[in-house]
Parts: C-alpha cells; structure tokens; sequence
C-alpha cells in the first residue's frame, strides 16, 4: 500500500488478516476488528462491489 496506495485489493487482503489474527491470538479482538473494519472500508472507498472487503465486514458484523 506503500506504492500504491488505490490499490483496493492490498486494502482487502489488509482486512482480511486483520479479521483472522485474534483467531490465533495475535491480537485482542477489539483492535484487530477495527483495524479491519478500516482498511475494509478504504477498499470499498476504491472498489465498490469488492468480494472480499464486503465478506470481512459481514464477518466483522456477524462477530463483532
């Protein structure tokens, strides 16, 4: 993201393991989901309908 920062795929896949790291306890739930709820947003900010971002805010949604 450092190159490229419009780049909304390296914005989801930041989502995306944001959303899995308190599944192996990495981080504590409540900074691991905001910082996915974020970067999910960004991506969607550049890319709409993005698969992925839009599946990690559903998760994020369901757990959070």
């Amino acid at each position: 993201m450092t190159l490229d920062p419009s780049y909304a795929d390296a914005w989801a896949a930041l989502a995306a393991a944001y959303r899995r790291l308190p599944l192996v306890g990495e981080i504590e739930p409540n900074g691991a989901f905001t910082e996915a709820e974020r970067a999910a947003e960004r991506a969607l900010d550049l890319a709409p309908n993005h698969p992925e971002a839009l599946s990690v805010l559903g998760t994020l949604a369901s757990w959070y």
